[in-house]
Order: C-alpha cells, then structure tokens, then sequence
C-alpha cells in the first residue's frame, strides 16, 4: 500500500468524524425533507451528518471506520471515490420517489454504496480478494433483499431502540453508486486508447 491511505478511505474517514460532530447540529437545518430539498439542495449532502441518537451515530460512526479500513485493504482509489461523491446526492434526491417518506437523516445509504464500491473494487483483484469481494456484494444484495426497500417507508428496529430505518436508501446508495462506478470505469479506459491513437495525416 505504499503507506497510503487510497481516496475512498479518507473521505470514509471523514464520514466518522462527521457522525460524531453532527450530534451537535440540529436536525431540522441539516436533515433531508421531502418538498425543501429542491430550494435547500445542501441537504442532499448534510443529512448523512444528521442522527437520531448517540447509538445511531456510533453505529454508522463504526460502519463507516470498518469499511475505511477494508477499502484501505481493497486499494479502493479515485475511481471508487469519485463514484460515491456522484452517488452522495443522488441518493438523497431520489428518496423523494417514496412521497410517504418526510424525513431522512444518516449515513447509512451512503455506507451501503461505499460497501457496493468496494465489493466491486475487490472483484477486480485476483484469488482471495476476488473471493472476498464476490462474498460481500453477495451479502450486501441479500440484506437490501431481505430489507425489503419496496415496501413501507419506514421500519422500525428494535436494535436502534425503536428508530426507524428507511430501506429504501440502502437500496438507493448501492444503486447509485453502481452506475457511477460503471461510467466512470467507462470513461478512464477510453481515456488511454483516445491517446493512443494515432494522429489523422
């Protein structure tokens, strides 16, 4: 690894420490809600900084280091990173497809696209990581599967003291950044055979 840290690591970083410091802000300024977002659009971005609780924010706080440190593992780079801050709002503005839905707050959407990058980061590796990378997009589709994001808006887990979830943007945040990832990948290995052709005469 050279000793550094590859781009998606450090933004998954700084989603931690987001988690942690958003406990101070208030909620209604930052969340995302349904019918504002569209004159108040800085709240597709600073919703994931907005929790429910203490032990929301450390769990997405935890999710967020683990998943810092397995794109540290994966190589996870520019590609990968550039592919979650295009799937970060996104995300959020494609949330209003559920017009039961008021409010959302949490990092947990983007997480799961950061888990979905990195999946397919690793299945570009050879031997063991592929195998790891296979296993995670596979768990990854059976949880959002098992989630149900088609049905109710909101699910509430007794895990999170009673909070409710939203399916549906763990779904969108793997479904958002696949695509990204996909154009992007597109577009760099064009890059180098436009440069490798040679010039008209």
């Amino acid at each position: 690894m050279g000793g550094r840290l590859p781009g998606l690591s450090w933004l998954l970083l700084g989603l931690a420490a987001g988690c942690a410091a958003g406990l101070a802000l208030r909620p209604e300024a930052w969340n995302w809600q349904a019918g504002r977002w569209l004159t108040e659009p800085w709240r597709l971005w600073t919703c994931v900084a907005v929790h429910g609780s203490v032990l929301h924010a450390a769990g997405n706080c935890v999710g967020a280091l683990l998943l810092a440190a397995l794109a540290a593992r994966a190589q996870a780079g520019r590609r990968e990173l550039l592919a979650l801050l295009l799937a970060w709002p996104l995300t959020h503005a494609l949330l209003a497809l559920r017009p039961d839905l008021p409010v959302y707050f949490g990092a947990s959407g983007l997480l799961h696209g950061a888990a979905a990058l990195i999946g397919l980061r690793l299945l570009q590796q050879p031997g063991r990581a592929r195998a790891v990378g296979a296993a995670l997009l596979a768990g990854l589709v059976l949880k959002l599967g098992l989630e149900q994001p088609w049905g109710p808006a909101l699910r509430h887990e007794p895990f999170w003291g009673g909070m409710a979830t939203v399916p549906l943007a763990h779904a969108l945040g793997a479904a958002s950044a696949l695509p990204a990832w996909l154009l992007l990948r597109r577009l760099t290995s064009a890059a180098p055979r436009s440069r490798a052709a040679p010039a008209p005469r």
